[in-house]
């Protein structure tokens, strides 16, 4: 499920030519950064190797421990885990990377209320997991937020080629009732804000 989950979500045709090079911490470009990290993720979900390096290239540019990161950074961070659970071999070291990626994410959208890629990261993430894991009350509540931020452009920081990804997964959602769904194929084809091409 995840590589479906990860294909609509960051299938961004106009990223793929970037340049994926490392960039290091001082002198940090984020947003350029951000792009190519949305590449390297998508990558991750092929495979465990690419996971690897997509972590990597995180504490590349990131090597301070990770309560200093930049939160959305951190919620890329704690997807991976999740992959990497998906890629571990073992079903402890599964669980404890979902734990992780897991304890990593729980809070972060109700931390940082303005990011509309970290809460769509977390409903991405919980809405895979097994109830067992005791997430999926985020779900509803995470679903009306992305809506209502998409409809009122929250978050200028995510481009609008990401954003139009992000309605198209939504309307998907089996979580999205009726009533969502007509108000996000509205979105379907957000224009441009001001100052995006």
């Amino acid at each position: 499920m995840w590589p479906t989950v990860l294909l609509l979500i960051f299938g961004l045709p106009g990223l793929w030519g970037m340049d994926t090079a490392p960039l290091s911490a001082p002198g940090l470009d984020l947003p350029l950064f951000l792009s190519r990290l949305r590449v390297s993720f998508y990558n991750s979900v092929e495979s465990a190797a690419a996971t690897e390096q997509t972590v990597a290239l995180i504490q590349a540019a990131f090597p301070s421990k990770r309560d200093s990161w930049p939160p959305v950074i951190l919620a890329y961070y704690a997807a991976l885990e999740g992959l990497r659970g998906k890629y571990a071999s073992g079903l402890l070291d599964k669980l404890g990377h979902v734990n992780t990626a897991v304890s990593l994410m729980r809070r972060l959208p109700e931390d940082n209320p303005g990011s509309l890629e970290i809460r769509f990261l977390r409903f991405c993430f919980f809405r895979q997991l097994p109830l067992f894991f005791g997430v999926r009350s985020t779900l509803g509540p995470d679903l009306a937020e992305l809506i209502r931020m998409l409809e009122t452009g929250a978050d200028p920081d995510v481009p609008l080629e990401v954003r139009r990804d992000m309605v198209s997964y939504l309307i998907g959602c089996r979580e999205a009732d009726r009533a969502q769904i007509e108000r996000l194929q509205q979105l379907r084809f957000m224009p441009a804000t001001e100052g995006e091409p």
